[in-house]
């Protein structure tokens, strides 16, 4: 089952030389259907279910990277009205597991009888199965504290974050790190801890940082374990908002 989350930006800049006012992060489904030769389409929706749900101009053609290549890329005509341009990260059976980028999507706002863009970027993988968690947890060994390692998108702004989540599986239990690396330009650092549950970890409301007046931490283990993606939203105590996806890998364990 697919995992996905995408940042909506307000107001969205599609020339990336102003940073949004503001940011929220929402649910994102992505279907890929691909074609041989490396063509083929997308499908994304945005919030789906919501009242501000956000759906692709139907099939869009785009150029997706054939499986002969384990890393390559899914690009949509960038003049189109629904642009999606980012990594695609495959599987050794060729199959797409994780992918992060931009997505855009002209539309009609029929309640201000006016024209939108909206956009942002997303992370988006294929969910790991509770056989593949467990194969991924017994490799590891008991005691293991499983450390993911990545980074938020920010590509829009400039503004990448670090991403470090540690992960007791045993424990089911996780911390975090974020924005260590680049606590300004709108970013906040911060750190976080919550629960794992099943392939999918949350935040608990008092395991954030002292900084932190309110916050929430999403995500889930895709790629068979092997990614960690999630998005959060957070507060600090001066007033101050950040919102983010990211996407981390796992690189060593304690």
């Amino acid at each position: 089952m697919p995992c996905g989350f995408a940042r909506i930006d307000t107001p969205f800049d599609a020339s990336e030389e102003n940073a949004p006012d503001e940011s929220h992060v929402v649910p994102f489904e992505l279907t890929l259907n691909e074609d041989e030769g490396g063509m083929g389409s997308v499908e994304f929706v945005v919030d789906p279910g919501s009242e501000g749900e956000i759906q692709s101009d139907g099939d869009v053609p785009a150029l997706i990277t054939p499986p002969q290549m384990q890393d390559g890329v899914v690009m949509t005509d960038p003049s189109g009205p629904s642009n999606l341009f980012g990594i695609l990260l495959r599987n050794a059976d060729g199959t797409p597991v994780v992918s992060q980028g931009r997505w855009s999507n002209d539309g009609f706002d029929v309640v201000n009888d006016d024209f939108v863009n909206d956009g942002g970027e997303y992370v988006w993988g294929i969910t790991a199965t509770a056989d593949e968690m467990q194969g991924l947890i017994s490799e590891l060994g008991s005691d293991t504290i499983a450390v993911y390692q990545g980074s938020t998108m920010g590509d829009i702004t400039g503004n990448e974050g670090s991403v470090r989540l540690e992960i007791n599986f045993d424990a089911a239990t996780w911390t975090g790190q974020f924005n260590q690396n680049n606590p300004y330009n709108g970013n906040v650092a911060f750190t976080a801890s919550g629960d794992v549950v099943g392939s999918g970890f949350v935040s608990d409301a008092d395991g954030f940082s002292d900084n932190i007046a309110k916050g929430e931490v999403k995500g889930g283990f895709v790629n068979a374990g092997h990614n960690a993606i999630g998005g959060y939203e957070v507060k600090d105590i001066e007033g101050v908002k950040d919102a983010d996806v990211f996407n981390t890998a796992l690189r060593v364990s304690d």
